[in-house]
């Protein structure tokens, strides 16, 4: 994926006797230790490779103003800078309980905090752009482990707003040393768009949605967790000129789980030496953004989430046809899936790796119920 967009932000944490008077700090052996200041720096790294899906997927003279379009609608989600940050301390022993919570408003390309805070070892964790994304909050983080990102539970969901980001640092705070500490937060959510040639055909309504994606993240682990049945994402319709004779839609989420046997080999600063190397288990999704994603093991070709699509015919008939794919949707990506609609009001995908399944005159129940 390319790299775009970079910006930090500095805290100065002055360690010493007045964090015991900060909210949400446990701290009962702050008055024995010394005074000691550090810098912690973040990082917000959008790493994606929508410019790229873009300029490959919609290349033609037609398809320039579809382009422009889902870059536009996603202006809000695919961006270098945060608009709010969520920082917390916890402790590596015992339960891991908070130790110290902050939560700022930045809008900005850099801010700096005063922290006062006693020199231990923390995890920390930290998250932006959650305050204005309603389907998502920060649920069970007074201790670290615990601590993860929900959806609103329904049986169909809106798309994110934001483009959410998240970091966790093991920070061990020395009093004999200049410390400085670098945290890079990283997107947890992406998007996925279905692009439909609609030439020649009529029909009264076009309705999709996307499902097969994650309920939670859990940032300690950095881990993605999934119910069993996922919840429909309507996806919002992208407004085209109707001489373009297309009709675009786009969902934002979490990602997809992977194919069996894929996983990430985490690497440290030098990109040479591998950091840590861990085998993501089953079902779950790659979360950050540097290192090198393994597809390894023999997939068994299962679909790993779908673009559901109802088209009402003139004569009242819907046709749902279900496009299923194989390929994960991995954080901070974006995929475009193209297809053209036949007469029957069926989407044929243009690339013959998508799985399609069809029913003819679809009655709504079937599935789920609705919500027009």
């Amino acid at each position: 994926m390319e790299k775009k967009g970079i910006y930090i932000v500095t805290i100065l944490l002055t360690l010493g006797l007045a964090a015991c008077n900060q909210i949400d700090d446990d701290l009962s052996d702050c008055k024995t230790e010394p005074v000691k200041d550090f810098e912690l720096n973040y990082e917000l790294k959008l790493v994606t490779n929508m410019t790229t899906e873009l300029q490959t997927q919609l290349n033609t003279v037609t398809e320039v103003e579809i382009s422009d379009a889902l870059k536009q609608h996603l202006t809000g989600v695919f961006r270098n800078f945060a608009h709010d940050v969520d920082l917390s301390f916890y402790d590596v022993a015992n339960d891991s309980v908070r130790l110290h919570h902050e939560s700022h408003i930045m809008d900005d390309h850099q801010s700096s905090y005063t922290l006062n805070l006693p020199m231990r070892e923390y995890m920390h964790l930290a998250s932006a752009n959650i305050v204005d994304n309603s389907l998502v909050s920060m649920q069970l983080d007074d201790y670290c482990h615990t601590a993860r990102l929900t959806q609103v539970e329904a049986d169909s969901i809106d798309s994110h707003e934001t483009g959410i980001f998240t970091a966790r640092a093991n920070m061990d705070v020395l009093g004999n040393v200049d410390q400085t500490f670098d945290v890079k937060l990283f997107m947890a959510n992406a998007a996925a768009a279905l692009v439909v040639d609609t030439t020649g055909v009529k029909y009264k309504s076009f309705r999709a949605y996307a499902r097969g994606f994650a309920t939670d993240f859990q940032l300690a682990d950095s881990i993605y967790t999934y119910a069993e049945n996922s919840p429909y994402v309507r996806a919002n319709q992208i407004v085209l000129s109707d001489s373009l004779n297309q009709v675009a839609y786009c969902t934002v989420n979490f990602p997809s789980r992977n194919p069996k046997g894929w996983w990430m080999r985490e690497k440290t600063d030098s990109l040479s030496a591998v950091a840590n190397v861990s085998k993501t288990p089953r079902g779950f999704a790659v979360t950050r953004g540097e290192g090198e994603i393994i597809p390894e093991g023999d997939s068994d070709g299962e679909t790993l989430w779908e673009y559901i699509v109802y088209v009402t015919l003139e004569d009242g008939s819907i046709t749902k046809t279900t496009l299923e794919m194989k390929e994960p949707l991995l954080a901070g990506a974006m995929k475009i899936i193209k297809g053209r609609m036949d007469t029957k009001g069926i989407v044929k995908p243009t690339d013959m790796k998508v799985g399609v399944s069809v029913t003819l005159d679809w009655q709504s129940g079937m599935d789920f119920e609705e919500e027009l």
